[in-house]
């Protein structure tokens, strides 16, 4: 049986988790004190998907995969993910944008903070590759961190990435 002291510490913990909740931290849960060995990241209507550039990805689940994703459906139970040719620069910076885990053939569309800045069709295979320009209208707010997310139109998954504006 749990002392005193291990509730108000499990409290603790739950308002930090609902708290980095709020802001997009992976979050790693905890059972009966036991740690998961990799984070559980998941993406969809009204979940957020963290930060990382969508890096960090959820143990495979055979319960909720059967195995595996299946096929050309950019893997349904499969948390989205785009990764940045670069992460830093001033506005005006050209960067390539590579996305995987989206819906087959869906529209998928970029976004600088709140700025559309293109929008690109998935493979079959649920992945692409777009180059966009950081949106001039930034500039008097350099040096700043800001977030590129990506959106699938049919899949509503979304993945994101920090970008750090340099001028």
């Amino acid at each position: 049986m749990a002392s005193g002291g291990d509730s108000f510490g499990r409290w603790i913990v739950g308002i930090i988790v609902a708290v980095a909740a709020g802001v997009g931290i992976p979050i790693y849960l905890a059972n009966r004190g036991d740690v998961p060995t990799a984070p559980v990241v998941t993406t969809g209507p009204n979940d957020n998907p963290g930060s990382g550039g969508g890096q960090a990805t959820r143990p495979p689940d055979p319960d909720v995969d059967g195995g595996g994703s299946g096929g050309g459906d950019g893997g349904a139970f499969e948390p989205a993910g785009i990764f940045l040719s670069r992460l830093s620069g001033p506005t005006g910076t050209s960067i390539n944008v590579t996305g995987e885990q989206f819906g087959a053939n869906e529209r998928v569309s970029i976004r600088f903070h709140t700025t559309e800045i293109g929008t690109t069709t998935a493979s079959a295979g649920g992945t692409f590759t777009i180059s966009v320009a950081i949106p001039e209208g930034y500039a008097d707010f350099a040096p700043h961190d800001y977030s590129i997310v990506a959106t699938g139109a049919s899949s509503i998954k979304s993945a994101r990435a920090a970008f750090k504006l340099t001028g």
